[in-house]
């Protein structure tokens, strides 16, 4: 049968979306800051990775998560409105209104149209916005677009980088200029903003980043710009002046400068989050969160914490460009500016090695960095010495400080074994692309033995089963070890307990499948294989390797929810969840709340019951709706609860007992729903229900009935 792309099966499962209920959190890096936006002593600040407040005396700010309404972290644009609400403007098209009590209202106008927000200006009861694809007018009391400006005079393009009203004037600055029109009176209202002729446009030499109104004349800059005391202040790009006096250079690109008062201006960075200046001090403020963009490879470890591997390289980094992991709502960054004892990661962006081990250390496999190893228990780092090609004569070190030179090594997979020996793909090694170690004792590099030495090497240059770049390592149920490598070549191999003394015993070998991506395994034994030709399923019991041929070859991740539920992550198309019982699709995408379509891995957190979806833009996190181990009545979650009709959509009845059902009664007892049986398995079942606009508000009660009784109670408070 012909190979198919899974992009054809997305068009034909659009009816069978993932349902809104499964919520998802998105977590991006902030380092990049767009926008300010100030009230009192309180500093908002638009970062690439939420909206962050700070106030006096400015130590230590928060940084908001996205909602189920807002998913795009990436915050572009701010402003406030007559009534005193924040507007919030993100780079998929997020319109997001916060308003007192904590009440979040998003329109979705602009994110499904394409039109990412660049600015936001209050005028009266609307929104001026700006975006890459226009000019828009957002009426706020009736959270809908009134118009839209797609043509600017006699310009080509429409992306709107700043607007700015003076006095009766509307200025938007574009790349090829400035555009103005006439809003006195009701103008703006009354403008055809379809035609691009009601706007005078002047041409400039480059795009124009900044409006300021100087000695009388609005003035455009291509290089964010403020008057600060009367003075200018503008960039260059990295260096900040004041007037013609140098302020100060700054590590990235200024992305824009915010002059609060007479007192305090504030200036914003691409890399280096932002800083403040009042006329002679300037001073870095940094936000804690998630450090990374590009998450090449993610794990969740057994207690739950997720730890993601960036794409970085280099030797001189700041601090912030390490490995990420996140305990609670605590991110932590492990960087070697912050911790020498890790050593450098190399210059090769491509880290992929990752595994924990039984007694809770976490190991990394770096591109050109050696394995560094994690020991929570200690809080420690230290470097296992894994030498690629000839270098090192193939020994194997521990080093708390610098491995032997040359210190250059690559290791893409790392997985652990039945009986508790670690497996270090090994990179273009002669010794062997594999190496096997003993991690209760130090490896003994100056011993012959393997068994003293408590590491030996498999598969070298000249072995049948030698791979030039090992990609993928995993162990099966039934204790199979199964080797991917870059080359299409996948070796099925097992030991009889002491790989080191014994050696072990390869069971098979495919060639020609395409490169490597990753490997799943489930309960009844079976592995899937996603490579860059397909995906395959291996059976230890016939020992072949099968082709799913109707899934084609654009799978990057792939992961098991249980042996009928399949997750699979496609570049530029998001998430596929397959059911193999029935061959049923659904789908998760920017479209559904994933921070980006572009996926790179895919974890399961089996305690907490969530989907971790590691992207080029930062990682997500699915709500599954119950837990990946078997649910008793204490597990049962209701949110939100109490339910409030003006924020609210539907009530999520997680983790619940497998073969679960929740009938709601009124307070009188009669009974006035069934909830919706979103899933259901062996792991538990979800489901939700949608109340009744007829319901008047009050209190409700809920049973949950498992096997034909009732499991769990309780009540469900309904306010308008």
């Amino acid at each position: 049968m012909q190979l198919k792309r899974l992009s054809i099966y997305l068009l034909l499962s659009a009816a069978a979306q993932i349902n809104a209920a499964e919520s998802v959190i998105n977590y991006s890096s902030p380092k990049s800051v767009n926008d300010f936006q100030f009230k009192g002593d309180t500093v908002l600040v638009a970062t690439s990775g939420g909206l962050y407040s700070i106030a006096s005396p400015y130590t230590e700010g928060t940084l908001s998560a996205s909602t189920v309404s807002s998913p795009d972290p990436s915050i572009t644009a701010l402003c406030r409105d007559t009534e005193g609400n924040l507007w919030t403007g993100s780079s998929q098209g997020y319109l997001t209104r916060r308003g007192r009590g904590g009440k979040i209202t998003s329109s979705k106008s602009y994110f499904s149209a394409g039109w990412g927000i660049t600015s936001l200006l209050s005028r009266g009861k609307f929104l001026i916005v700006g975006s890459n694809n226009g000019l828009s007018l957002f009426n706020t009391e009736t959270m809908s677009v009134e118009k839209n400006a797609t043509r600017f005079g006699s310009f080509s393009g429409s992306k709107v980088n700043v607007i700015r009203v003076v006095k009766d004037t509307l200025f938007a600055g574009l790349d090829e200029g400035v555009a103005r029109l006439l809003i006195s009176g009701d103008r703006l209202i009354a403008s055809n903003f379809y035609d691009p002729s009601i706007w005078d446009v002047k041409v400039t030499d480059d795009p124009v980043k900044a409006l300021v109104q100087v000695s009388g004349r609005l003035k455009s800059y291509s290089k964010p710009a403020a008057l600060f005391k009367d003075k200018l202040l503008h960039t260059d790009s990295t260096n900040l002046y004041y007037g013609t006096e140098l302020v100060g250079s700054f590590p990235s690109h200024i992305t824009v400068i915010g002059a609060r008062d007479k007192q305090t201006c504030w200036i914003g960075t691409e890399h280096d989050f932002f800083y403040s200046w009042d006329g002679a001090q300037l001073k870095n403020y940094t936000i804690g969160g998630m450090s990374l963009t590009y998450a090449n490879k993610i794990l969740v470890t057994r207690t739950g914490n997720l730890w993601v591997m960036p794409r970085i390289g280099g030797l001189n980094m700041p601090w912030w460009r390490g490995f990420n992991s996140l305990t609670g709502n605590t991110w932590n960054v492990y960087s070697p500016a912050n911790i020498p004892q890790m050593g450098y990661y190399g210059d090769n962006m491509d880290h992929r090695g990752i595994a924990e081990s039984s007694d809770g250390r976490i190991w990394l496999g770096t591109s050109g960095g050696q394995i560094k190893c994690f020991n929570p228990a200690l809080n420690d780092w230290s470097r296992y010495c894994n030498f690629a090609k000839n270098f090192g004569d193939g020994k194997f070190y521990h080093s708390y400080t610098t491995c032997p030179d040359p210190d250059w090594a690559k290791c893409d997979a790392i997985a652990q074994d039945s009986s508790g020996y670690m497996w270090f793909a090994s990179w273009q090694s002669v010794h062997g692309c594999l190496i096997c170690y003993d991690p209760r004792f130090e490896p003994d590099a100056l011993q012959a033995d393997p068994s003293n030495a408590h590491y030996r090497r498999f598969f070298p240059q000249d072995h049948a089963n030698y791979s030039h770049i090992p990609r993928s390592l995993i162990v099966d149920k039934s204790g199979n070890i199964i080797l991917g490598g870059e080359e299409g070549k996948i070796t099925v191999f097992r030991h009889n307990g002491d790989p080191l003394k014994n050696g072990i015993t390869v069971l098979n070998t495919f060639t020609d499948k395409g490169i490597v991506n990753d490997m799943s395994t489930t309960d009844d034994l079976i592995t899937r294989i996603a490579t860059s030709d397909g995906i395959f399923e291996y059976d230890p019991q016939a020992n072949k390797l099968t082709e799913m041929e109707e899934l084609g070859a654009a799978v990057s991740a792939i992961e098991h929810e249980n042996q009928h539920i399949l997750w699979m992550g496609v570049p530029g198309e998001g998430v596929i969840r397959l059911n193999l019982t029935n061959e049923s699709r659904s789908t998760f995408s920017t479209t559904q709340g994933l921070v980006s379509n572009d996926v790179t891995d895919l974890e399961i957190d089996r305690g907490n019951g969530f989907l971790w979806v590691g992207t080029a833009l930062g990682v997500s996190r699915l709500a599954l709706g119950y837990k990946l181990t078997t649910n008793s009545p204490s597990d049962v979650n209701v949110f939100p609860n109490p339910f409030c009709r003006s924020r609210h959509d539907e009530i999520k009845f997680r983790n619940l007992p497998p073969g679960s059902k929740v009938i709601i009664y009124s307070s009188g007892g009669n009974m006035i729903s069934r909830a919706e049986q979103i899933r259901d398995g062996i792991e538990g079942a979800f489901c939700i229900w949608k109340p009744s606009t007829k319901l008047a508000p009050g209190t409700y009660f809920y049973s949950v009935q498992s096997a034909g009784k009732s499991s769990r109670k309780g009540k469900i408070l309904i306010t308008p």
